[in-house]
């Protein structure tokens, strides 16, 4: 949870919905306060419904669903497998429903990290341009101690520490 967001954090492989939903299951079965009722509600709803029935309910479930913040986060990280891994029209449903989540006032808002090379397959997707001009953050490439960084830290979160060597051997890959 970051400054208070509960934070769902899917990939979306070669079946987004399906992930969206296993991800849903598990964010919810992990919340004490949600009792098995709502959570078969909401899962239900997302089967049924879709993502947008979900995200406009969850107003309604804000207490029981430990929304202190009144909002939640859902990241959809590595976007780009939706174009090297799916089908056209699961691709389709996934984006359209992101997009209309997206669209509404709701307590759900959705952040995708897409790596840049995948942009015109984004804007080959028929969403209106402004879909990915509004609120888009471009970063560049990592370097120098950000780059560093991005290798040792996850490591050593989970109690590892990588080697001098392997960590410039790392390091001289990515600059080639």
């Amino acid at each position: 949870m970051a400054e208070g967001w509960p934070v769902l954090m899917m990939m979306p492989g070669s079946e987004p919905l399906a992930s969206l939903r296993a991800e849903a299951e598990r964010f919810l079965s992990g919340q004490q306060a949600v009792s098995t009722g709502t959570r078969r509600r909401l899962m239900g709803a997302l089967a049924e419904e879709g993502l947008l029935a979900v995200a406009e309910r969850l107003a309604e479930r804000l207490p029981e669903v430990c929304l202190p913040a009144g909002r939640m986060l859902l990241l959809v990280d590595q976007f780009e497998e939706v174009f090297t891994q799916c089908a056209a029209e699961k691709r389709d449903e996934f984006v359209q429903s992101l997009v209309s989540v997206g669209k509404a006032q709701t307590p759900l808002s959705v952040v995708m990290t897409m790596r840049s090379d995948f942009i015109n397959e984004w804007l080959e997707t028929g969403q209106p341009s402004g879909v990915m001009d509004d609120d888009s953050v471009h970063l560049g490439a990592l370097q120098g101690e950000n780059l560093r960084a991005a290798i040792v830290e996850p490591a050593r979160m989970q109690g590892y520490e990588i080697e001098p060597a392997l960590l410039n051997l790392l390091l001289g890959d990515v600059k080639a």
